[in-house]
């Protein structure tokens, strides 16, 4: 009994020890207030108004293995012609929320973005080197399902 209470003696002033003993508690620091933001230079968002953020985006395409079409001919397999080419793509876009729309309302998210297209035709050196490493890291596999049902021969 007496070695019980010396060894709980021993492991309580071991512990008081580790932790600081009797010392007096060190006044918590009181924080400095920080000053209120400022929110002037806020130009996009206005509460309670629908605002939009405009973006302008640079795109480049890069046409590999094909050419322009000369102006005033007739296109032939390889060529792209840059008026139809253009017309196809999109000149903006409001971006809109995925879940909402899926269910037929659109519900627009405040971002726009304005598309700049720049064209780009890869010279024939460009061509060669891509196209032998495409053959290069290539290999035949059997086709999947999928593969035999897009091409009508399933």
């Amino acid at each position: 009994m007496k070695r019980r209470a010396l060894l709980l003696t021993t492991l309580s002033l071991s512990m008081l020890a580790a932790c600081g003993g009797s010392r007096s508690p060190s006044p918590t620091p009181t924080p400095e207030p920080t000053p209120p933001a400022d929110y002037s230079g806020l130009k996009h968002i206005v509460p309670g108004q629908d605002t939009k953020i405009e973006t302008d985006l640079k795109i480049n395409v890069v046409f590999v293995g094909y050419e322009q079409t000369p102006t005033g001919q007739v296109a032939r397999a390889r060529d792209i012609n840059l008026g139809d080419f253009e017309n196809t793509l999109p000149k903006t876009y409001d971006t809109i929320a995925r879940i909402p729309s899926a269910y037929g309302r659109d519900e627009f998210t405040g971002n726009k973005f304005n598309y700049n297209y720049n064209y780009v035709f890869a010279d024939s050196k460009f061509e060669d080197d891509f196209f032998k490493y495409l053959s290069d890291i290539g290999r035949e596999e059997k086709l999947t399902y999928y593969q035999k049902y897009y091409n009508c021969q399933a």
